[in-house]
């Protein structure tokens, strides 16, 4: 079972250390050059595969519109080899906002469960005579 968010050394990261990589973060982030042709963070999640379809699923029409046209526009960006405007990049608050995280965690809470309750492990004891 693959988890589309398994990567992550965040909840790892606190205090201190957290605010010493938060420039390099940022500073990534701006490399990434997700923000530059529209794209938000959530945007960029591999979805190749069962869990991530069921999510994608669950996407409102708004939602799923939004980014179909976010993805679309990052196309014919990369195509044309160029950024868009620096008004119409995402914004940093929204582009770090998560609008697929917390379906993605539930969705994946949702099949570890069902395989769990799939595959029972029962243990036979023997009997004593």
């Amino acid at each position: 079972m693959v988890n589309p968010l398994k990567i992550s050394l965040a909840p790892y990261i606190k205090g201190g250390l957290r605010k010493s990589l938060e420039p390099i973060a940022k500073g990534y982030l701006n490399l990434a050059g997700f923000k530059q042709v529209g794209l938000r963070y959530d945007d960029l999640i591999q979805e190749e595969n069962d869990q991530m379809q069921k999510v994608l699923g669950r996407l409102s029409p708004r939602e799923e519109y939004d980014r179909v046209w976010r993805l679309r526009r990052a196309i014919n960006q990369s195509i044309q080899h160029k950024d868009l405007p620096a008004e119409q990049w995402s914004e940093e608050d929204s582009s770090q906002q998560r609008y697929l995280t917390d379906r993605i965690v539930q969705v994946t809470n949702e099949y570890t469960e069902r395989e769990l309750l799939d595959n029972p492990e029962f243990k036979i004891e023997p009997k004593h005579h």
